[in-house]
């Protein structure tokens, strides 16, 4: 191993190859959810609305709600949740991620554009 690997690891900071290969493995286990026809996602929407949020299921907001007033959050904002969240579960078990769905199981979509 080379001096700089060491040092990342010494300062407690994943190297990027492993960030990637958890990216992949999680992918691994999603890609046949994306491939689901669409009875079976109608099923899978309701059962995210309803499910608990815990270790294998989080839900996240495209909206920030802390004023009061719902307004759109940043697109980076949004997309490191998600990251963090993914790069979470694939260090652990794997799980869920529903993005646009709100706690209380509201579907409020995302409202980026491409």
């Amino acid at each position: 191993m080379g001096r700089g690997y060491q040092a990342r690891l010494a300062q407690n900071q994943t190297p990027n190859y492993l960030t990637f290969l958890c990216l992949l493995r999680l992918l691994w286990r999603i890609l046949p959810c994306l491939l689901q026809p669409t009875f079976t996602m109608n099923h899978d929407i309701h059962r995210w609305q309803t499910r608990a949020e815990g270790q294998f299921f989080e839900r996240k907001s495209a909206f920030d709600r802390s004023t009061g007033r719902p307004k759109h959050r940043k697109a980076a904002d949004v997309a490191w949740d998600v990251v963090e969240t993914l790069a979470a579960m694939a260090k652990a078990d794997g799980g869920e991620l529903a993005v646009g769905i709100e706690d209380d199981g509201t579907i409020t979509g995302v409202p980026h554009g491409g």
